[in-house]
């Protein structure tokens, strides 16, 4: 996927966990741990430390907490689409890079000052989008295809009332305007926002994932094992 894997180190943590619990939200998983959804989001931010709740969490998404922690702790970087323009080579050594693995682990040498991607819960992420793209609501499709703009954000740059967005996007109501003014800005035909809008859900990848990490690179400690749209838009989807 082109657009989460350039992206994904750019991605706030919150989107990032989002993106691995789905189809459970941050505010289910909150409701389960008795706590409020705000704490947890304030935890992703790096508000406070909220160690209980990275730990839970951790143990949730089957990662140790430090690979949390480096998640939420160490700094986005700009974001591809607002980047000035990079040389071939540069681009090229920056991909080979990352796909050696993780380029920094807990009790290893210093934290990056920048996440680069090579975050296990990063790789992660990019394989589970690839695999339930086609079950992820439009409104979640969406708001990537946006990134690192936000859709409540494009909302207010275009005076459109957000809840007529999130119901265009639910399906429960039609705006032709807003429905043309939103498949300008994804570079679409609007019958392609509507076929996205329209179809219904697909059928989710298959749940064994293959070690998307090299065995050198994996954790000397893990939490305990859980059981664990057709149109695909700007995303440009590719699992090789």
């Amino acid at each position: 996927m082109r657009r989460v894997r350039d992206d994904v180190a750019a991605f706030p943590a919150s989107l990032v966990v989002s993106l691995l619990l789905w189809p459970e939200t941050i505010a289910e998983w909150a409701r389960a741990q008795r706590v409020t959804p705000p704490l947890v989001h304030n935890a992703l931010a790096g508000r406070k430390p909220f160690v209980r709740i990275r730990q839970a969490l951790a143990e949730r998404l089957d990662v140790p907490t430090a690979v949390l922690n480096a998640l939420i702790e160490t700094r986005c970087p700009v974001p591809r689409a607002v980047r000035p323009p990079v040389p071939p080579v540069a681009v090229e050594s920056g991909a080979a890079a990352r796909d050696q693995g993780w380029t920094w682990r807990p009790g290893v040498g210093e934290r990056p000052q920048r996440r680069d991607g090579s975050n296990p819960l990063e790789r992660k992420v990019i394989y589970r989008v690839a695999l339930d793209i086609a079950t992820l609501p439009a409104s979640l499709v969406v708001q990537l295809i946006l990134h690192p703009s936000t859709l409540a954000a494009w909302c207010r740059m275009q005076a459109f009332p957000p809840s007529v967005v999130y119901a265009l996007l639910a399906g429960t109501q039609r705006a032709a305007r807003v429905e043309e003014a939103l498949a300008h800005a994804l570079r679409v035909e609007p019958s392609a926002l509507r076929a996205l809008i329209e179809a219904p859900p697909g059928v989710p990848g298959p749940r064994v994932q293959p070690d998307l990490e090299p065995v050198r690179e994996r954790p000397l400690r893990r939490a305990p094992s859980r059981q664990a749209s057709p149109l695909q838009l700007r995303l440009d989807f590719d699992l090789e």
